[in-house]
């Protein structure tokens, strides 16, 4: 006899177990069995580097009494077959097979299957203390908190390195209570990564309060109003600060480690205020002044990790329309001044107007601002000329590029980097570095030929006016540094004025 047992509806402790018999015919009986105490959602998608590990942590819990559903999410890899594999050793594990959704359409689809007492999340690039869900199912006081949620650890695991854990503190402020409480009672619970991984959720509480992810393609940063949905509907909420999951930092591929959308952070911080005002407790001030701080935290991860050199109008945009959400009296009130000045500068439209001001590159064989004063009267020249736009034109954006001066040693690659200026954040300056035409113009004198054409300065200045564009205009105060077919490139950025001085000094 060859049992195999395979999940019932959705709402219903029930199993249908088909019972192969020697003789025919097969027969199909309903068999009733107990509720798992926990249902552990494993969304998939591309994962076979990291999924056996995910899989051996949650099969060796110290509670038993779970089931496991495995979402694979249309991925291209090897991920699917290491499912099946699981599934045919352990009864314990089911797999939902999909097309690619997104993260949140395949917790969704999870959800919908689970039949557990309790929802329970691992991400499949993560892994789990072994006590990690008799730890928290043993705070839920016989099933009837809504939320047990414990901490985690940062996980760091790069190639030929020992790993390395540590603990994450951002929650470090969350009064530890020997019974469970309510968010208005521990409004820092909102602070710190959404980690909705490392707690588990009432079943009957989701199904009551109608909570689900939003379906966005790729990881879409859904988790963030799950988070805040969870927290301002629980009626109970117990907190572990214990760490006992293991979230890896160190995977290229995940959507946490590879934010190209510049107005995402907004969006979804849009939607937690929404589901903020639309609970009970869009009228108290601490929970306000949390949410507020995570607002502003999210512009500056913005500034820092979107690009803002090239995104700066959609993030100018989307942080208005977010702060135009935002009580300015919570702000002044609750706030530093460095904040206030952060909040008020974002939400004045003389941010979209700056966006509107002309775009200039300026040109020189090295920096304006070098500290030897090297250049001349073009040096001079150029950090007079930035100085006077500066003061007659402040919304000018004004990007400096130099080369033929800069030269690093241990690689012949020709390059572009960012090097800081003493304008700050209202000059953008670069540098080539490795321009294979040196400067000044005298180390030319030996092949002064090789200016003529070269494809390597032409194709970088070209990625550069590319990725920093469209200019207004581009000033070129001299030709060194540079092969002079960089002219050339007129052609294909014809709305932009190619300006060419010759110093007399």
């Amino acid at each position: 006899m060859k049992i195999k047992t395979r999940k019932g509806e959705n709402n219903q402790c029930l199993r249908k177990t088909q019972i192969r018999l020697a003789e025919k015919p097969r027969l199909t009986v309903t068999v009733r069995r107990p509720q798992p105490k926990i249902s552990v959602i494993i969304p998939c998608y591309n994962v076979e580097k990291y999924i056996k590990q995910c899989l051996d942590s949650v099969l060796s819990q110290t509670l038993t009494d779970i089931e496991i559903i495995c979402v694979n999410d249309g991925s291209a890899d090897g991920t699917l077959p290491i499912l099946k594999a699981y599934e045919t050793l352990n009864e314990r594990v089911f797999i939902i097979d999909k097309p690619n959704g997104g993260y949140g359409a395949a917790m969704n689809a999870g959800m919908a299957a689970a039949n557990g007492k309790y929802v329970g999340i691992v991400e499949s690039d993560d892994f789990i203390d072994p006590q990690m869900f008799e730890t928290l199912y043993n705070l839920s006081q016989n099933g009837t908190v809504d939320v047990v949620k414990g901490n985690f650890y940062d996980y760091y695991a790069p190639a030929n390195k020992v790993p390395r854990a540590d603990i994450n503190h951002e929650r470090d402020r969350v009064i530890v209570l020997d019974r469970p409480f309510h968010i208005t009672e521990n409004t820092e619970m909102l602070w710190g990564h959404p980690s909705v991984w490392s707690g588990i959720y009432r079943r009957a509480f989701l199904v009551e309060h109608n909570v689900s992810f939003i379906e966005a393609k790729s990881g879409g940063w859904v988790d963030n109003p799950f988070f805040f949905e969870t927290m301002l509907k629980a009626k109970s909420i117990v907190w572990v600060p214990a760490p006992l999951y293991y979230y890896r930092k160190t995977n290229e591929s995940s959507s946490s480690n590879k934010q190209s959308n510049a107005i995402l952070p907004f969006v979804r911080m849009m939607d937690n205020l929404s589901v903020l005002e639309n609970s009970e407790y869009g009228n108290e001030t601490d929970i306000l002044r949390v949410t507020y701080a995570r607002a502003l935290m999210y512009l500056r991860g913005a500034l820092f990790e979107c690009d803002y050199e090239n995104n700066f109008n959609a993030i100018n945009e989307y942080a208005a329309k977010l702060f135009s959400n935002i009580r300015e009296a919570v702000i002044l009130q609750h706030y530093n001044l460095n904040d206030q000045h952060t909040f008020l500068e974002y939400l004045s439209p003389l941010k979209s107007i700056q966006a509107k001001f002309p775009r200039i590159l300026i040109y020189n064989w090295l920096p304006f601002d070098n500290m030897w004063n090297w250049g001349g009267g073009v040096t001079v020249y150029c950090k007079s000329l930035i100085d006077t736009i500066l003061t007659e034109n402040p919304f000018t954006q004004i990007y400096f590029l130099s080369s033929g001066f800069a030269y690093k040693s241990t690689t012949t690659e020709t390059f572009i980097r960012k090097i800081p200026n003493i304008f700050g954040d209202k000059v953008h300056q670069f540098e080539i570095v490795n321009s294979p035409v040196p400067a000044e113009q005298r180390y030319m004198f030996v092949n002064p030929l090789a200016a003529l054409n070269n494809e390597t300065l032409k194709d970088a200045v070209r990625q550069f006016m590319t990725a920093h564009g469209i200019f207004s205009a581009v000033h070129f105060n001299n030709i060194e540094g540079l092969s002079i077919d960089v002219l050339d490139l007129k052609k294909e950025f014809p709305q932009t004025e190619f300006i060419f001085s010759i110093h007399n000094y």
